[in-house]
């Protein structure tokens, strides 16, 4: 752990200065650790992030950064707590944003974060891996001086730090509703952008699945027993999913022997099927599926069994628009 020595004090003619015993930076109050880092030049930290102890409870504020070197085998950089001797978070740049952000300021993604998050209306401390989809981002300004913030669907943007060069600045930066007016205009040109991918990706995937047919009919399709057994374990299979099942056929001729090689007897024999699914996104599915019966005994058993899904063969696993469902 890094300590910082004071001074020695003048000393008596004669008689040598005697140094003063090294303090624990951890110890000090988070005022005092945040004049050291202005005096020595660093980035004063303020807002909501604190490190953890080792049973994930809160320890003191994190109250100052200095930038670190550019990582040569990596796309990002760190920034790190040096009087503490703690890295604080990565980040990497994102050569998109330049129409996202005002000139001369800069957006980059956070890779990773030591420091916990305090929920200042909670009094709760959570990592913000922890939350499902949320992002945090730091937002450089010309001046060098930042603010870091966390965006998470249904929720608003919180600005949860700011750094700069003074206390007085980072504490401004952090409460200033310009910062967070900033950061919300730079989430709401990303979510433009989000959205216009999606619609694109939506308008190919429905391109693709017009083109998916499902395969023909087989003569085994005319058997109601076997029909009425593929009902019943696709039923299941789907409700299980809860993803109904709308239609399914057998698609083979007949049925083929799986052979033993060593014997030239079969160990079973097959057949095939396919059938379409509703996701729960209302888009539609197509999906192929086994029946097979056992040879036991010098003979086939009585019970078919359900083979499983068809994995890894076009067309099965292929989106199909809901249009192409025979009637």
């Amino acid at each position: 752990m890094n300590r910082l020595k004071k001074k020695a004090k003048a000393g008596v003619a004669g008689v040598k200065a005697q140094t003063e015993q090294a303090v624990d930076i951890n110890s000090l109050p988070a005022e005092e650790r945040r004049a050291l880092y202005e005096k020595k030049g660093y980035q004063v930290v303020v807002g909501y992030l604190h490190w953890a102890t080792g049973q994930g409870e809160l320890a003191e504020e994190v109250t100052g950064a200095a930038k670190a070197m550019q990582h040569p085998s990596a796309t990002y950089a760190e920034l790190t707590s040096p009087l503490e001797d703690r890295k604080l978070l990565q980040y990497s740049e994102l050569p998109e944003s330049s129409d996202w952000v005002e000139a001369g300021d800069k957006l980059y993604a956070i890779v990773g974060l030591s420091g916990i998050i305090k929920n200042p209306e909670t009094n709760k401390a959570f990592r913000y891996q922890e939350l499902d989809k949320a992002t945090v981002r730091k937002l450089l300004f010309e001046d060098e001086s930042w603010i870091l913030y966390l965006n998470r669907p249904g929720a608003e943007v919180m600005v949860i730090a700011a750094g700069a060069a003074t206390v007085t600045k980072a504490q401004n930066l952090f409460e200033a509703e310009s910062s967070l007016a900033k950061a919300k205009a730079v989430e709401a040109k990303i979510n433009i952008r989000l959205e216009k991918e999606k619609a694109k990706e939506l308008e190919e995937l429905n391109a693709a699945a017009a083109k998916v047919q499902v395969p023909k009919k087989g003569a085994m399709d005319k058997n109601s027993d076997l029909r009425a057994l593929s009902k019943k374990y696709l039923t299941e299979l789907c409700e299980k999913d809860g993803t109904p099942l709308l239609y399914f056929h057998l698609e083979s001729n007949d049925w083929t022997p799986y052979m033993n090689q060593l014997t030239s007897k079969p160990f079973y024999r097959w057949c095939k099927g396919a059938f379409v699914q509703k996701n729960k996104d209302g888009s539609c599915m197509l999906h192929g599926y086994t029946l097979k019966q056992r040879y036991v005994g010098g003979k086939y058993h009585t019970e078919i069994e359900f083979g499983g899904v068809i994995q890894g063969q076009v067309p099965y696993g292929s989106y199909i628009s809901c249009d192409n469902i025979p009637k």
